[in-house]
């Protein structure tokens, strides 16, 4: 899995010097992981591709706010990946990847999150 990292370039291209904008974002992604998990393996599991597809797409775009355009632009591909397939077995690995990199930005976001309110 490659390394996702936070891009505070797309940060502060999206709210500014806004710390609590950003906190706010962060807090709100925090509280919604696990719906995200939920969603994201729920809609795989169910064997619709198509349901799958509409996942992606709902969830993908977030990703991007919260300051990670490569986990957006995981989401994008798989996303045009499911419009070419009938099944969801060939994309399994890369689904995988993508709940990693998901989790692992909860991680970074936590992180992230207590430097904001130590700096506050």
């Amino acid at each position: 899995m490659k390394t996702i990292q936070i891009s505070n370039s797309v940060l502060t291209t999206l709210y500014g010097d806004s710390k609590e904008g950003i906190a706010e974002v962060f807090s709100e992604f925090l509280t919604s992981h696990g719906e995200i998990i939920q969603s994201l393996t729920s809609s795989y599991q169910s064997g619709q591709i198509d349901s799958l597809r509409k996942t992606l797409h709902h969830h993908g775009p977030s990703f991007l706010y919260l300051g990670f355009p490569s986990i957006s632009d995981s989401f994008k591909n798989l996303e045009m990946q499911c419009k070419s397939l009938s099944d969801n077995c060939a994309i399994s690995s890369e689904f995988s990847i993508l709940i990693q990199m998901v989790d692992e930005s909860r991680n970074q976001i936590i992180n992230q999150l207590e430097y904001l309110k130590k700096t506050a």
